[in-house]
């Protein structure tokens, strides 16, 4: 994929230890290891398979200090979770991404409610006409 087709690109460290960068497209989250790690890799989580995404403090020497990490939480109950740069702004780009991926059901709701209530309309309309002209004659 080339560098243009990404929304986000940084450095982040899935918490398996493995170094690497972090991916964000319109479909996708990546994580691609470094190639100097001994663990070596690719994780590519679709958006829609994505459930919850949630800014988590790291722990530094044990104590829960740094508040770089998310957890991103799959429709599967399997949790990922990652030491980034900027976790916030990270975090809202791939719910962001998400929300753009999924289907708005609000605005499909609204397009046929609207829809529903012109056809109404148009139908008391010829209503009225048609009654109109009954009692004109």
């Amino acid at each position: 994929m080339s560098e243009e087709s990404y929304i986000r690109t940084g450095l982040a460290n899935l918490m398996k230890g493995v170094g690497g960068k972090l991916y964000l497209t319109s479909t996708e989250l990546i994580h691609k290891s470094h190639a100097i790690n001994v663990q070596r890799g690719t994780v590519t989580l679709d958006l829609a398979d994505i459930e919850t995404v949630e800014r988590v403090r790291n722990k530094l020497l044990g104590v829960p200090l740094l508040k770089n990490g998310l957890k991103i939480t799959t429709n599967d109950g399997e949790e990922l979770r990652y030491v980034v740069n900027k976790a916030s702004q990270r975090g809202e780009d791939i719910e962001q991404a998400i929300n753009n991926e999924k289907p708005n059901v609000c605005d499909n709701v609204r397009l046929f409610v609207i829809y529903y209530s012109l056809l109404q309309k148009q139908f008391h309309m010829s209503v009225i006409a048609l009654c109109g002209r009954i009692f004109v004659r």
